[in-house]
This record gives C-alpha cells, structure tokens and sequence, in this order.
C-alpha cells in the first residue's frame, strides 16, 4: 500500500514538473527556427487541436503507455492546457495509474513486471499503427473544394 501511495504521488509530482516545462518552455522549443522547423510547428498546430478536444483523456490515458508516460504532460503545457484541468485528470490518472500497476504487480509477482512492460509496449505499438494509419487515410483523402464566394467592390464575401 506505501509503495503504491509513494508511486501516485511520485507521478502526480513530476508530471506537474513537465507540465511547467512544457507551459514555460514547449512552445518555445518547437516554435524556434531551425532545423525541422517546419515539422516541429506542424506538431505544435496538431498537439494544440489534440489538446483542445482530448487533453483531458490524453493526460488521464497518458499514465499507461510508455511514451505518453513521458510526453503527456509537457505536451499539455505546451498547449497551453489550463492547470486546474491538467491537475485534476493528472491527479486522477497518477492514482489510477498507480493502484493498477501496483495492484497488478501484487497479483502476479515477479511475472507482473514483464507482463505490464509487455503490455505497454503492446500498446504503444497499437497506438503508433492507429496514428499513422489516420494520417494516411487523411493525406490520400480527395482535397474539399474550395468554399465558393462572391468579390463585391473590393470586399470578400463568402457565400
């Protein structure tokens, strides 16, 4: 039950550290020129839409997976995530987080440590092939046609 309680706050703790980081300097960091410029905006356009609709899940669910585990929380700081929201699902996902490791570690003995290692591996993996399968989908997906509008004496009036 200690080593559960020291987990959950432990994780609770530092990843409201790397949310800081992320709030302080995430935006920086990606925004700055250089090189992948391109590619780190681009990021940082996509992560600011994720967070907007799925933060909230993203950081609760970001316990789990081993890459999520690490980039969840300054990835919400650099989205701008309001604290009390990021707090409250951080909270929630570290003791959630914790009672289930802890508890299923308790359960299965020496073997729960590589099952749940195997586990989060399985489920990065699932992740990364959703992700980039979406991506795919949306690069070859036929572009909209644009939205028709009517030019009046110099003004712009849509449609």
């Amino acid at each position: 039950m200690v080593v559960v309680a020291v987990a959950g706050v432990a994780a609770i703790a530092g990843d409201n550290r790397g949310y800081l980081l992320g709030r302080r300097l995430g935006r920086r960091v990606l925004a700055r020129e250089g090189r992948w410029q391109r590619h780190r905006r681009a990021l940082l356009q996509r992560g600011d839409r994720f967070f907007a609709r799925h933060g909230a899940k993203a950081v609760f669910i970001g316990r789990w997976p081993p890459v999520a585990r690490v980039t969840s929380a300054w990835l919400a700081g650099a989205s701008h995530m309001p604290w009390r929201t990021f707090a409250a699902f951080n909270g929630l996902g570290g003791i959630a987080w914790a009672a289930s490791v802890g508890g299923a570690a308790y359960a299965l003995g020496a073997s729960g440590a590589r099952v749940l290692a195997a586990a989060g591996a399985i489920a990065t993996v699932i992740a990364v092939i959703v992700l980039s399968s979406r991506r795919r989908r949306r690069a070859t997906a036929p572009a909209k046609p644009p939205t028709p509008s009517i030019t009046t004496g110099g003004t712009h009036v849509p449609c």
